[in-house]
């Protein structure tokens, strides 16, 4: 594909830095700066046997990086934790990379479990802010984002080096329009899996 300005490659902020995303009535939460430490390459959690890998909508078949076999990797920067993902040539790899083209997926996600976090009060509000990962499984772009400020895009190999220079970061608004009990039953599934 070299020359013909097509790219394989997708990448996008899959953790967004003090962001407020609010779970279910006064609760919110946000993610500490500190936390993305986890992700640096010298860290001992990522040098541990946990293997983070990158799946389509949290769909575990839809594998399309894995950090040991070094189709996925991270950059932190003071956004976030961007990934950058080398697709696979499989269908579902295709079809991803022509929605993400369309502009059909925009946002990102990931499935974590927290280390350590902190608890704000502050007019009315109950705010965890996490401040260490305890493990993340994986990240990657996703329908519809819980943290409405994440990320994706496909590179292209011609603006490669530009991408460095000029990011851009879209909003989403989807979480807002799930149902309240669609957002009670993901906040509901964010406390069990951080017990």
């Amino acid at each position: 594909m070299a020359g013909d300005g097509k790219s394989r490659v997708i990448e996008g902020y899959g953790i967004v830095f003090n962001k407020r995303f609010h779970l279910y009535g006064e609760f919110h939460e946000e993610i500490a700066p500190e936390s993305g430490d986890y992700f640096r390459s010298d860290s001992a959690k990522m040098k541990d046997k946990r293997d983070t890998i990158s799946a389509y909508n949290h769909n575990f078949e839809k594998v399309l990086g894995r950090v040991s076999a070094n189709t996925l990797r991270f950059e932190v920067d003071e956004i976030g934790v961007k990934y950058i993902v080398d697709v696979p040539p499989t269908s579902y790899g295709d079809d991803l990379l022509v929605s993400i083209g369309r502009g059909d997926i925009k946002g990102s996600s990931f499935v974590f479990r927290v280390g350590k976090y902190e608890v704000m009060e502050e007019n009315d509000l109950t705010i965890r802010r996490i401040t260490e990962f305890d493990v993340v499984a994986e990240m990657g772009p996703v329908t519809n984002p819980a943290y409405t400020d994440t990320t994706v895009a496909k590179r292209s190999l011609d603006n490669f080096k530009k991408e460095k220079e000029a990011v851009t970061v879209v909003k989403r608004s989807t979480y807002k329009s799930r149902t309240n009990s669609a957002r009670v039953a993901y906040c509901k599934m964010l406390l069990n899996l951080n017990k």
